[in-house]
């Protein structure tokens, strides 16, 4: 999905948004990769850890670096969705 935020939005619920944890738009990602399996299994979904390296955020609410990015999924009428991120789980 690297640069195309329309497509990877499709993936995701409502609840993705820029302030939870969507960072389609607000910052550079420079290369990403998955740390482990899913870190944790949770009811209904699972919570994933990715090492994200940015150019940072233009608010300054993420650093320039490589930082671990949590993906949170959950089970949504059916199917797999993205419902929210960040820097912890």
């Amino acid at each position: 999905m690297a640069g195309d935020c329309d497509t990877a939005r499709k993936l995701a619920a409502a609840s993705f948004t820029t302030g939870n944890g969507d960072l389609c738009g607000s910052v550079a990602v420079k290369a990403f990769a998955p740390v482990s399996e899913p870190a944790t299994p949770t009811e209904g979904g699972a919570i994933h850890a990715t090492s994200v390296t940015t150019s940072g955020s233009a608010d300054g609410s993420i650093e320039a670096g490589r930082v671990t990015w949590f993906y949170s999924f959950k089970q949504l009428d059916g199917e797999c969705r993205v419902v929210g991120g960040g820097s912890r789980p």
